[in-house]
């Protein structure tokens, strides 16, 4: 019998930011998200995901597998690999139009061109 670390399963979405297996996304790509409905995923005895899909196919293509833990998500949002990405007091205010303006593709030096930064410190 194989043997995993953990299994999420029941996620009523499960977000998977690269949906047809790229490496990186940059600019629009970004926003091309691939969300599964009442998802599950399966991460191996290294910590590393394994796999991910509807709860459905993963239960019955895992069904004589062992699971160290095994983790009811139904109600949340799964989003496997998320970086916590975050900023330091010095940047004092909301920067989220920064992030979109990221996410439409712009360059640091393009933010750098509308954004005024604090420099009372």
């Amino acid at each position: 019998m194989t043997s995993y670390r953990c299994h999420i399963r029941n996620a009523a979405q499960l977000v998977r930011v690269c949906s047809k297996y790229e490496r990186v996304k940059v600019g629009k790509e970004q926003s091309d998200l691939c969300i599964i409905q009442n998802g599950s995923l399966v991460i191996d005895g290294d910590g590393r995901i394994v796999d991910v899909g509807p709860t459905v196919e993963l239960d019955e293509k895992y069904k004589s597998c062992k699971f160290e833990l095994e983790i009811d998500a139904t109600g949340k949002s799964v989003i496997p690999g998320l970086v916590d990405s975050h900023t330091h007091p010095v940047w004092t205010g909301d920067r989220t139009h920064e992030f979109a303006m990221k996410l439409q593709g712009a360059t640091y030096m393009d933010i750098h061109k509308q954004v005024r930064f604090c420099s009372n410190y």
